[in-house]
This record gives structure tokens, C-alpha cells and sequence, in this order.
């Protein structure tokens, strides 16, 4: 028997609808239940992925503070090459000796890997030298102070182009009788120092402790702190 659906709405007083009422409920829930699954899954998406930046930002953040702490805490050379000084009067036989003979040996009570060497500005390469040795009051004011110079017979020696590689620091122990000639040999002037020591037999003792004093601000000044 075949019931005409738009005749039992109106009997009812229901506006028909070519749609079963009974479908669309379940259909509407099982609808919303897919958007709802969907909608959970993309929000757990977004979270994982936004856990996942955020694991990689404080990873970038944290790499250049590594590096400064790891650069901060590395020890100090200990094996850096020795700082070779290189001291220059006018005849290298009286100033420039004595700071040659002072510094290397504080240096080396010092344990200090520095070393000096002196050079003249107007001894003439293969000239006569003079006598060998130096000067009798530089041996005198060493005496003093407890020191045996180790190059007591060597010869005096003049300025030389092979020494710009193999200093790393000059000074000249009177930059207004030295300096001219140490720029005409090619000496650095980056690195070169000045000094104010005057030469010659007057005020001697003052002379000499202000070459003291020079010479130990330099010794600390190559103490690794």
C-alpha cells in the first residue's frame, strides 16, 4: 500500500519537506562530528608545529651564547712565542747594553719568555767596532744591582734591515738621537717605542734609575695577566 507522504504531512500539519526529518539529524550530527574531528586535528597540528618552532628559536638563541661562554673560558696562551725587544742607543755600548743586560735578566727571574738584544745607530757595518765589550760604568751600575752580563766581550753592532722581521718591538732609548736613523733603515714606527735617556757623564745615577724604571714598566707590561 503506497502512502502519499505530501498527504500525511498536511494531516499533521507539517509543511512537507522532500527530505526524510528523520535523516537529517543523524546526517547533520555525523557532519558536525566530522568538522569537530577535523577541527581537533588541525588544532593539534598547529600546536605541534608551533612547539616545534619554538624548540628551534631558543635553539638559535642559545648556540651564539655557547660560543661567547666557550670563547670567555678558554685558557690563556701558554704557548705563545717569546716577545723579542730589540733596544737601540747611539754606539751600543752604553745605554742600549745595559737595557739588553737588565731586561733579560729580570725577564728571566721573571719567567718570562721575552728576550732583548741591542743594536747602535752609528756603528758602521764592517768598520772597525771598536773595542770589544761595553762600556766600564754600564759594568758598574750592572755590578750593582746583581747582575753578571752575559755579553761582556762581544762586539757592538749597528742597525740592520734583518731586523724589522725579527723583533717585534723596538725602542729607541733616545727617540731624538735615534729615531731618524731607525726610520732611514726601515724600522716600523707601529712599533717602535720612545724613550728620554740621556747620554753622556753627567747626572749618571739619575740617568741610569730612569732607564731602570723604564725598563721594569716594560717587563710588566709583557706579564700575560
Amino acid at each position: 500500500m503506497s502512502i502519499d507522504r505530501h498527504l500525511l504531512y498536511q494531516s499533521f500539519g507539517v509543511p512537507f519537506c522532500p527530505m526524510d526529518h528523520v535523516d537529517r539529524p543523524r546526517f547533520s550530527n555525523r557532519r558536525n562530528r566530522r568538522h569537530a574531528m577535523q577541527s581537533q586535528t588541525h588544532r593539534k597540528t598547529r600546536n605541534g608545529v608551533a612547539v616545534i618552532l619554538c624548540f628551534v628559536v631558543l635553539a638559535l638563541t642559545a648556540m651564539p651564547s655557547l660560543g661567547q661562554q666557550k670563547t670567555r673560558e678558554a685558557p690563556a696562551r701558554t704557548n705563545a712565542p717569546p716577545t723579542h725587544i730589540l733596544f737601540v742607543c747611539t754606539g751600543n755600548f752604553y745605554r742600549s747594553r745595559f737595557a739588553e743586560e737588565y731586561f733579560n735578566y729580570k725577564a728571566k727571574q721573571l719567567g718570562l719568555a721575552c728576550r732583548a738584544e741591542s743594536r747602535g745607530t752609528i756603528v758602521v757595518p764592517g768598520a772597525d767596532p771598536g773595542p770589544p765589550g761595553m762600556s766600564p760604568t754600564t759594568l758598574v751600575k750592572l755590578e750593582e744591582r746583581g747582575i753578571k752580563p752575559a755579553g761582556t766581550n762581544r762586539c757592538r753592532m749597528a742597525l740592520s734591515t734583518n731586523d724589522i722581521s725579527r723583533f717585534d718591538v723596538f725602542v729607541a732609548l733616545n727617540g731624538a738621537e735615534q729615531l731618524e736613523a731607525m726610520k732611514r733603515v726601515g724600522y716600523p714606527a707601529q712599533r717602535t717605542i720612545s724613550w728620554d735617556i740621556q747620554d753622556g757623564v753627567e747626572n749618571v745615577d739619575r740617568e741610569f734609575s730612569r732607564l731602570v724604571a723604564d725598563l721594569d714598566a716594560l717587563l710588566k707590561d709583557c706579564i700575560v695577566p
